[in-house]
């Protein structure tokens, strides 16, 4: 869960593994990672080629959900660092927080992208009745600053994404991946329910996982309790 101990945890050890990289590292107000080459932010006068998706997770998603986003665009900006192949633009992976909606959905993105209302944030809460400005207090974090996090228009050039997929199409027909041609918006709150016709979900977590470097210690890091200081 964003903001939680265990997600701090996980926080702390993607920026070590992107210092590790060579990446200027961040952490804009909405608690959204930033590794990058050569740039310390995101500004329209240095559009960026972006990747990412986010580390927070939902019960029996997998270790590759989110993650997977993250650390694939990790490893490619590392294998360019290290073979210092050159790139006109400057090159970004980013960690979206609590992309899962555990508080609000899309959260960091939506802050990022300028589309998080700030006269809600008080109002936003989990289904468990915890508030998000004291998890992300609890954090660290002051929520009314999220805003901030907005980009100007012109500052992102392009944006790509790994994600595993959750239906069986492209296992049953043999195809190790497909890029992504339409978009099939869900209204909030809405549910995948078992009926005729539905796509059958799974989430791939068997040995690709351990072909992509740091998901088990993502995972560990994330799910491990931290222990607070007295």
């Amino acid at each position: 869960m964003c903001w939680s101990p265990s997600h701090e945890e996980a926080r702390a050890w993607l920026l070590a593994e992107m210092r590790a990289a060579g990446l200027e590292t961040w952490v804009d107000p909405a608690g959204n990672v930033f590794g990058a080459t050569g740039i310390r932010a995101i500004r329209p006068e240095t559009p960026v080629v972006l990747t990412g998706s986010h580390i927070d997770t939902v019960p029996e998603g997998g270790i590759l959900d989110g993650a997977l986003g993250v650390l694939a665009g990790l490893e490619c900006l590392h294998a360019i660092q290290e073979t210092r192949t050159s790139h006109a633009k400057p090159l970004v992976v980013a960690a979206w927080s609590d992309e899962e909606g555990r508080y609000g959905s899309l959260f960091g993105s939506r802050a990022f992208c300028g589309m998080l209302d700030g006269a809600k944030l008080d109002e936003m809460a989990a289904v468990d009745g915890a508030r998000l400005v004291d998890a992300m207090a609890g954090a660290g974090f002051d929520a009314h600053r999220a805003p901030e996090a907005r980009v100007p228009a012109g500052a992102v050039a392009a944006y790509w994404s790994c994600i595993s997929s959750r239906a069986l199409g492209l296992e049953e027909a043999g195809i190790p991946i497909g890029v992504v041609e339409t978009d099939r918006r869900r209204a909030p709150l809405a549910r995948d329910l078992p009926g005729p016709g539905r796509p059958r979900r799974h989430h791939a977590d068997g040995s690709p996982a351990r072909r992509i470097p740091g998901l088990g210690r993502l995972r560990a890091a994330r799910a491990r309790p931290r222990r607070r200081a007295r």
